[in-house]
């Protein structure tokens, strides 16, 4: 099983998101790092995109700071789109979850309407 495919797996996705902080090392420093890159952005977040996602738990996080923002939640795996729809649950109003490939060249398509569409922050 190739590793795009791997991610399309339930079992492999339960597994990653009961398993995660074992997985990666210092990944809520990680985390804790873009949140305060996001805080001193020059420019208050209304709109971010989470390429990406996987089960949300950035965007969560993000959301949770700034309450008002709209999230694109981005991942082509449709169990982690699924993961990330639970727990993102309370931000349902906020986001949108987008099933897309960045190595599809129309991907941005799916997001935006018009050339001259935004966001904030990528991440």
């Amino acid at each position: 099983m190739g590793t795009q495919s791997a991610w399309k797996d339930a079992d492999v996705v339960k597994k990653y998101v009961e398993n995660r902080r074992a997985s990666f090392p210092y990944s809520i420093d990680q985390i804790l790092v873009m949140l305060k890159l996001l805080h001193y952005n020059e420019k208050r977040i209304s709109s971010f995109i989470d390429l990406g996602t996987g089960d949300g738990i950035l965007a969560q996080l993000i959301l949770q700071q700034y309450k008002e923002a709209y999230a694109y939640l981005l991942d082509f795996s449709q169990p982690m789109l699924d993961e990330a729809k639970k727990k993102m649950v309370k931000h349902k109003d906020n986001m949108q979850i987008i099933n897309g490939d960045l190595s599809s060249p129309d991907w941005q398509k799916q997001i935006f309407k018009t050339l001259d569409e935004k966001v904030d922050a990528v991440v």
